[in-house]
């Protein structure tokens, strides 16, 4: 939910890193769940008090090859109370009964989503180097009308959570409206989650709500029509004795290929060293391929062949060969390095990603 950028989620220099814990609560009638809470302004030993009611205004963008869904993230920017932030959300949730995902946000100088290519901020960098030299394209517009309620204990003045009551409509970018919806959101502020829980098994009993099956970003998508487009679908990478050595060596390139744009965005976002490494031994292989198939030098000569053919010197932004494989050899150090200066990481090891062609680009189309 995040419901405000003056929320009580930690932040640092207007960045925060951490994770989003939150009921989502599908509601047909809101007005039922207004009257339940004026008649329950304390339950279970829990305070719920009125906040001030936000008008918030959101913009998901991506790339037009969906690379930050495809990095398993969603990206937006909110416009509230005239302060700007961008926002990347994990698309998976560590837990089936509530939306407990990862969150990283940063405040922006203005909601333009330039603003967010010049941050170096936790989203700014990760952006970055996901896209690549690719623009960021708005997909959807979401405004929200949301009535805000503070979770506490009755004894303590600390907030434990938050309920949220959106009224939300989901429009093309400058456009239309295109659908409306109704949530109840129930965010943890904190690590104590037991309270929460028996709030919301009460507050969905007593107000016939159910858990949310879409959330806003993929009803988004829906609304409007948008789907990430599919993998890339390459010829068979099976080998049978029949096969010459030729047909051989584009097998196994499809498959190092297939094997590239599987890790390619988590290896761009920079948080996970196995998609990393996945992705190294892939180009390694693809611009280097005498390199690991022992008795079956002759294919591998074949592959390399093949490659220079295809691609001549596009491959160079991998900086993957026998002169400079150290461009490459980013590994347990670098990691390391990156807990303490993120920003320098994001742009080392992941550098070749925004220059010039990609290999991919190449052989996608001639394999």
């Amino acid at each position: 939910m995040s419901s405000s950028i003056h929320s009580a989620t930690q932040k640092e220099h207007g960045h925060s890193n951490g994770r989003e814990v939150e009921w989502q609560l599908a509601c047909t009638d809101l007005g039922s769940v207004r009257r339940w809470l004026a008649d329950h302004v304390t339950i279970d030993g829990l305070v719920l008090e009125p906040r001030s009611t936000l008008q918030i205004f959101d913009t998901y963008l991506d790339t037009d090859d969906w690379r930050i869904h495809r990095a398993g993230f969603a990206l937006r920017i909110r416009s509230e109370s005239g302060r700007s932030e961008a926002t990347l959300k994990s698309l998976h949730y560590a837990r089936a009964e509530l939306a407990d995902r990862r969150e990283l946000s940063e405040t922006l100088e203005n909601s333009e989503s330039e603003s967010i290519r010049q941050s170096i901020g936790p989203v700014g960098t990760r952006v970055h180097a996901v896209s690549g030299a690719r623009a960021l394209l708005p997909l959807f517009e979401v405004r929200t009308s949301r009535q805000r309620f503070a979770i506490r204990r009755e004894d303590e003045a600390q907030q434990l959570g938050e309920i949220a009551l959106d009224e939300t409509v989901i429009s093309h970018p400058h456009g239309e409206p295109q659908t409306s919806l109704q949530l109840v959101e129930v965010e943890a502020l904190t690590e104590a989650h037991e309270p929460l829980q028996s709030l919301v098994k009460t507050l969905r009993s007593d107000c016939a709500l159910e858990a949310a099956s879409d959330t806003k970003y993929s009803q988004g998508l829906k609304s409007i029509g948008l789907a990430p487009g599919p993998a890339p679908e390459f010829a068979s990478t099976a080998v049978d004795a029949s096969m010459s050595i030729a047909e051989v060596a584009l097998a196994n390139l499809r498959r190092h290929l297939s094997d590239w744009h599987l890790h390619e965005p988590g290896a761009r976002l920079g948080d996970d060293p196995d998609e990393l490494h996945d992705l190294r031994v892939a180009a390694r292989i693809l611009v280097n391929p005498t390199e690991g198939h022992g008795d079956l030098e002759l294919v591998a000569l074949s592959e390399y062949a093949l490659i220079h053919e295809l691609v001549g010197d596009s491959g160079r932004p991998l900086g993957v060969d026998r002169r400079r494989e150290n461009g490459f050899a980013f590994g347990k150090g670098f990691f390391r390095e990156k807990r303490t200066r993120h920003v320098e990481f994001a742009h080392r090891p992941t550098a070749f990603f925004a220059q010039g062609p990609q290999v991919s680009d190449h052989l996608i189309h001639l394999l």
